[in-house]
């Protein structure tokens, strides 16, 4: 049925501007025009984790692994540097010593020493020293020494200053390279090398010595020119005590033991660790060759890291932009699917609600747009169904009032025929006592008792259908009531050439039932089978046990059904048969829906008919008979 009046819809799709719900959608208070709602959430949480999660992951993994390799670089970079300025130290003091070595055996030094016969004087050597520290700008100072520590000559240095550096004593005739600490040197430690001098004629050799300001010496730590300006190289004796800086410090103090942890390390270990002054760094320790010394080798942290941090900084800021363009994104696109089935949720709700005229507007034909099509061929069929059952009410309420009428009608009328019939019935009764014997009158006679039979059995049908006697329960063994009645049909049968077959389950429980109401819809069905089928046929009854009831099927090989008659057979006055009142099959129905059981009917033309009877399993009531309506006690 159309109906004249438009059609309410309830967009899908996301237009333009915000879409008004619709007037008749009425969907729950707080629950699907929330925005924000499960499924967004989980859609735009997905989103985020799908979209960022990469990106997030390969920054992180690529910011530790570029560390990681930086570090290894800088590790072998200082190792590197270490290495080198180790050997450089030690060839600077080997290169010392072999200038003084050439000193001491300089022609110019012998000569100036055999000019005094006993011995050679301050005069005659200190220009030789003045000009071989003005050769060697390295050297602080040069002098000689007797056996025995006493200064012969020197030079610039007089020997008031000198003997601050000849303490202690030089152990003659050995080559030596000392470091010199005292008080009364204010600055940092001096190198002290000195070699023997062989002259003829004296008791013992001589010594050449020299004085270097190591930390002011121009090539001992000298750093190549391509380094790093924030690598710092520090030389400790075996004591751990500082020697020489590459870069002096006015705070560094060359009396204490320096303080790193890389003295308790083994040689050539690198560690990560805060300075003297608190700066992270990266530093190295390494021996010299042929000194009882360590060369250690520190460069800040921040300085090797700083491109990578700020490259780490810069890759924050456009993570952060970027974490807030894909939240922004999915909140869009999060918003496109969840609205459209927001919507939709809420027209549903309207549809569930009655508003079967609900529909929603399908714009796009994605599968949001293919979700709209199908909700409104759904609302559409269940208006035509609603509408086909108020047809089918209407038209059942018209014959339910038309069968109470009948019924009353029926109901009168089997009364009104019911006394009458009983007083024809003892008047034929009576009349066969006076008459003589005739064949003739007696089967004239036996045909007016068979029509008389026939009306008895209608005026009952017909009380029965008009007003059935309420089920009196009682526990009952449907085996037992079923061989009762195929005993009562089975004369029938015999008559119509047709076989009953019982298969009758053993473990079939009791049942709470009307016994003689069973019994008398058994006989109606078990009769309507035989009548059903040909000569020769076979009328199987077939019992099983339920988990919760029993099932009854009454099976024959007749003519069956026609499709377009299985739903007209339960409804009352209804046959296909010149005889009866088409009240059975409707009687049967009743009896076993009022003991909340059920049957149904399978056929097809020509193949039989299958009757299925199912009556649940009741608990047995405390007494044997149960008033109409009340029900047994669990």
């Amino acid at each position: 049925m159309e109906d004249s009046d438009p059609t309410p819809a309830v967009p899908v799709s996301v237009p333009s501007s915000n879409p008004k719900p619709p007037a008749n959608a009425t969907p729950r208070a707080g629950s699907s025009q929330r925005p924000g709602g499960k499924l967004g959430r989980r859609l735009l949480a997905w989103f985020l984790l799908l979209s960022l999660s990469p990106l997030l992951l390969s920054n992180g993994l690529g910011y530790l692994r570029s560390e990681g390799i930086i570090e290894g670089l800088v590790d072998r970079y200082l190792k590197g540097i270490a290495d080198l300025q180790a050997l450089h130290v030690s060839d600077q003091l080997e290169r010392y010593t072999l200038v003084l070595s050439e000193m001491a055996k300089d022609d110019a030094l012998l000569q100036s020493l055999r000019l005094e016969g006993d011995g050679p004087s301050r005069d005659t050597v200190n220009p030789f020293l003045s000009s071989k520290v003005t050769a060697h700008p390295t050297f602080e100072g040069l002098h000689l020494l007797a056996p025995g520590g006493r200064v012969l000559a020197a030079a610039p240095l007089s020997p008031a200053d000198l003997a601050m550096f000849l303490e202690p004593p030089l152990t003659y005739p050995s080559q030596q390279v000392e470091v010199v600490r005292t008080e009364r040197l204010p600055r940092a430690p001096q190198l002290r090398i000195s070699v023997p001098v062989s002259l003829p004629g004296w008791e013992g050799p001589l010594a050449l010595g020299g004085i270097i300001e190591a930390i002011g010496s121009p090539g001992l730590l000298q750093l190549p020119e391509h380094t790093a300006e924030s690598v710092e190289t520090f030389v400790v004796d075996s004591n751990g005590v500082l020697l020489f800086v590459s870069h002096p410090h006015g705070h560094l103090d060359y009396r204490a033991r320096f303080e790193t942890p890389l003295l308790s390390a083994d040689p050539g270990a690198s560690l990560t660790y805060l300075d003297r002054q608190g700066v992270e760094v990266v530093g190295t320790t390494v021996p010299i060759p042929q000194r009882p010394w360590r060369l250690i080798t520190e460069v800040p942290v921040a300085d090797v890291l700083l491109e990578l941090r700020q490259l780490r900084s810069v890759s924050l800021w456009l993570s952060t932009l970027l974490t807030l363009l894909v939240i922004g994104l999915a909140l869009y696109v999060s918003g496109r699917i969840v609205a459209p089935v927001r919507r939709l949720v809420s027209a549903t709700r309207a549809l569930g609600t009655g508003e079967l005229d609900t529909r929603v507007d399908v714009i796009t034909t994605d599968e949001i747009g293919e979700l709209g099509a199908a909700f409104n061929d759904m609302a559409t069929r269940l208006s035509q169904s609603a509408e086909r059952l108020r047809e089918l009410h209407d038209r059942e309420m018209e014959r339910a009032g038309q069968l109470a009428t009948v019924g009353e009608l029926a109901s009168g009328v089997a009364h009104e025929i019911k006394n009458p019939v009983a007083g024809l019935s003892g008047g034929l009764d009576l009349v066969l006592k006076r008459l003589e014997p005739d064949p003739d009158i007696d089967r004239i006679v036996d045909e007016m008792r068979r029509q008389i039979s026939r009306i008895e059995d209608a005026v009952r049908d017909l009380l029965a259908f008009a007003r059935p006697a309420p089920p009196r329960f009682e526990a009952v063994d449907l085996n037992h009531v079923i061989e009762r009645a195929t005993t009562l049909v089975r004369p029938v049968a015999d008559k119509a050439a047709v076989t009953i077959d019982l298969h009758l389950d053993p473990n079939l429980t009791k049942v709470l039932a009307d016994p003689e109401m069973i019994y008398g819809s058994l006989v109606n069905l078990v009769v309507n089978g035989v009548q059903a089928t040909e000569p020769g046929g076979q009328v199987a009854v077939e019992t099983e046990a339920l988990e919760d009831g029993v099932r009854i099927r009454i099976r024959d090989t007749g003519r069956g059904i026609e499709p377009d008659k299985l739903d007209q057979i339960f409804k009352p006055f209804y046959t296909t048969r010149h005889q009866g009142t088409g009240l059975g099959l409707s009687i049967c129905r009743s009896v076993i829906e009022r003991h909340m059981g059920s049957i149904t009917v399978e056929s097809q033309p020509g193949a039989g008919s299958l009757f299925t009877v199912v009556l649940p399993r009741r608990p047995e009531p405390d007494a044997r008979h149960t008033p109409v309506g009340a029900r047994p006690s669990s």
